[in-house]
């Protein structure tokens, strides 16, 4: 079954960037979708990213968060950052910082330097969590380590709230 979970995703590469063959979307979609409901975490995802940003198909945020969120409970990272924002937005799913600080917490923990800026904030200005300077200090810290531009301005303004 994993290799035809595989195999279904890799079909979609040649289709989506006409390596070998026409690019033909549709076809790329297909194979994305087939994967996905497979259960191919990088499908998934890049299912959501496509129903979000409307590329290759209609835009679509409500199937966007639903493909965001199965592969976030499968552990991905990205899908897991993707899906904070959208609770932190209230656009589709309902205004919810806790949710929002658990999928931020669990993407920065595997390194997501956004999430780990966005749980900077939330410990920053109390959302979801207890305002705590020392622990926004921490996750900034993370973040501008790996070059986060906001994440090193925040820390300044940390210092000057000290």
């Amino acid at each position: 079954m994993d290799k035809y979970k595989r195999s279904s995703y890799f079909l979609t590469v040649p289709y989506y960037n006409g390596g070998g063959t026409d690019t033909n979307y549709s076809e790329a979609i297909k194979c994305c979708r087939l994967a996905a409901e497979q259960g191919h975490i990088q499908a998934r995802y890049d299912l959501g990213f496509c129903y979000e940003n409307g590329q290759c198909v209609e835009k679509d945020e409500y199937e966007a968060v639903m493909w965001y969120k199965l592969a976030a409970k499968q552990g991905y990272a990205v899908s897991q950052y993707h899906l904070a924002l959208f609770y932190e937005s209230g656009n589709v799913l309902d205004k919810d910082y806790k949710e929002d600080v658990k999928w931020y917490k669990l993407a920065a923990d595997q390194g997501n330097e956004e999430a780990q800026y966005k749980l900077g904030n939330c410990y920053y200005n109390g959302n979801g969590v207890d305002k705590n300077i020392e622990e926004a200090v921490k996750w900034y810290k993370l973040a501008a380590e790996q070059g986060h531009a906001k994440a090193r301005n925040a820390l300044d303004s940390c210092r000057n709230e000290k």
